[in-house]
C-alpha cells in the first residue's frame, strides 16, 4: 500500500507586477500596465494545471496589487515584516513565494535579502509578459518558484528569484531587458541553479552576502534619501549638485 507524501506547504504573498495583470487583447505585452485589470492570487495559481497545482498546499496572502515602480521602502518593510509574522505563525510552512514587478524586482530582492532571517526558503518571481498574453510567462515562473521554494537544498541560500527556469542570488541579479523573456541575469558567476524537469538543481553556493538583520521601521518615520548619480564622459557635476541641493 503507497503512503502519499504531505504536500510541501507554500505561502504566496501577492504584491502585484506584471504577472498579475491580464489586457484585454493577448497582443498586448506593452501597455496592459495603463489600461489593463489586475488578478488575485487565486487567479495566478489557477493558471497553473491542476496536477501541478496538486502537489503543493498553497496558502495565499495578498499584500498589495500595486505596479512595482511603486513598491516604496515602507512598502518593503512592511513586506518584511509580514513574511516575518507568516513563518512565525505557520513553522510548517516549507517555503515562501512572493510575486512582484519586474521594473524593481531585483531591488527588493535585494533588500529582503539584507534583513529578513527566517529558515525557510524565500523566492521572488515575477513576469515579463501579462497572464492574458500569448505564452504568457507567468504561470512557468510560478510553477517554478514553487518547486524552488519547496526544495530543501534551497534554505540558507538568502532570497532567491526564479526567473525563466533560473535560480538566482538576490544580490547578485539584475534586470538587462524590458521585454526579454530572460531578462533576469546574474553577469559575474551566472546563475546558482536551474529548474529541469520538475526538479530543482543547484549548481553553485553564493559568495559573500551582505547582510544587516532585522531593522526596525515605524509608519511616517523619515528614511535617509540616496540618490544614485550617474557619471559619464562630459559630466560636470550639475546632477550632483542638484542632488545636493534636493
Amino acid at each position: 500500500m503507497d503512503i502519499a507524501m504531505p504536500r510541501p506547504a507554500i505561502a504566496i504573498i501577492a504584491t502585484g507586477g506584471t504577472i498579475a495583470r491580464q489586457a484585454t487583447d493577448p497582443r498586448d505585452t506593452v501597455d496592459y500596465a495603463e489600461i489593463g485589470t489586475s488578478l488575485g492570487g487565486d487567479d495566478l495559481l489557477n493558471a497553473l494545471p491542476a496536477d501541478a497545482r496538486a502537489r503543493f498546499a498553497v496558502r495565499g496572502i495578498t499584500f498589495s496589487g500595486c505596479d512595482s515602480v511603486e513598491m516604496t521602502l515602507p512598502r518593503w518593510f512592511a513586506l518584511a515584516d509580514l513574511v516575518r509574522a507568516t513563518v512565525a505563525a505557520q513553522p510548517e510552512l516549507a517555503g515562501i513565494v512572493i510575486t512582484h514587478g519586474t521594473s524593481s524586482l531585483e531591488e527588493a530582492a535585494c533588500f529582503l535579502d539584507l534583513v529578513l532571517d527566517v529558515p525557510c526558503p524565500v523566492v521572488i518571481v515575477g513576469a515579463q509578459r501579462p497572464a492574458s498574453a500569448i505564452s504568457a510567462d507567468g504561470p512557468a515562473n510560478l510553477y517554478a518558484a514553487l518547486l524552488v521554494a519547496s526544495a530543501p537544498q534551497s534554505a540558507g541560500r538568502g532570497v532567491l528569484v526564479v526567473a525563466n527556469n533560473e535560480i538566482h542570488a538576490a544580490q547578485e541579479v539584475t534586470k538587462a531587458a524590458t521585454y526579454q523573456l530572460e531578462t533576469f541575469r546574474s553577469p559575474d558567476f551566472g546563475p546558482l541553479g536551474m529548474v529541469e524537469a520538475n526538479r530543482v538543481f543547484f549548481g553553485r553556493t553564493t559568495g559573500y552576502r551582505r547582510h544587516v538583520g532585522a531593522l526596525e521601521y515605524h509608519a511616517g518615520a523619515d528614511i535617509p534619501r540616496v540618490d544614485i548619480c550617474y557619471s559619464h564622459a562630459g559630466a560636470d557635476g550639475v546632477a550632483a549638485r542638484a542632488f545636493v541641493a534636493a
